[in-house]
């Protein structure tokens, strides 16, 4: 198929495909205003190990090591907030009635990703701005105490501490103008290439 029938097709359908993109984005225009509201709530942990005692700073072999072991530390805390038995303990506390689908869902709603070096940031998203908070709180200091747990049998100058005491909310809402933009872009796109593809297929015969 040549440049010039694909113009050609294009020329005898473009009312037609520019009538159903303008209907698809009115569609989804009004659809997204019945897309549910959802909140995130986002704030960062820092990693430390304190350095020994009379230690003049980190501008030392202690402080430089101070600063490794809780880089390294790091990894555990990301996998102290992934696994399931904090995770658990976090939903418990928050809904004591939660069944283990909820659980499974929590993969969808918490996001743990390292920012630094002794940096991670957790986020939760949820359809209810308190219940989203408290699920953030919760699973923070479920983590920060089973830190504390397990450090006192092995090092327990290491810590977690919040950058920020309280998590930053955001409102997550729907943008309907730009649903109905991307859903006539996408149709037009759709109905050309089906088009064309169909007097490709006709012009083989």
């Amino acid at each position: 198929m040549e440049l010039k029938d694909f113009l050609a097709v294009l020329q005898k359908h473009l009312k037609a495909s520019l009538l159903l993109s303008f209907l698809v984005a009115i569609a989804v225009f009004i659809i997204s205003f019945y897309i549910p509201v959802k909140y995130k709530a986002s704030a960062t942990l820092y990693v430390k190990r304190e350095a020994e005692l009379g230690s003049p700073g980190y501008f030392t072999y202690e402080g430089f090591y101070a600063i490794q072991t809780a880089e390294k530390y790091t990894e555990t805390v990301i996998g102290f907030l992934k696994s399931i038995d904090v995770r658990s303990a976090a939903l418990k506390s928050v809904n004591p009635s939660f069944a283990y689908k909820d659980l499974v869902k929590l993969d969808d709603y918490v996001t743990v990703k390292r920012s630094g070096p002794q940096l991670v940031l957790v986020s939760v998203v949820g359809r209810d701005r308190d219940f989203t908070e408290k699920l953030w709180d919760s699973l923070v200091e479920t983590t920060v105490k089973k830190s504390e747990e397990l450090n006192k049998s092995a090092d327990e100058r290491l810590g977690i501490d919040l950058v920020e005491k309280k998590p930053v909310v955001v409102k997550l809402e729907p943008n309907p103008p730009l649903f109905a933009l991307a859903g006539f872009f996408l149709s037009l796109f759709i109905s050309v290439f089906y088009l064309s593809f169909k007097n490709y297929l006709k012009g083989g015969a």
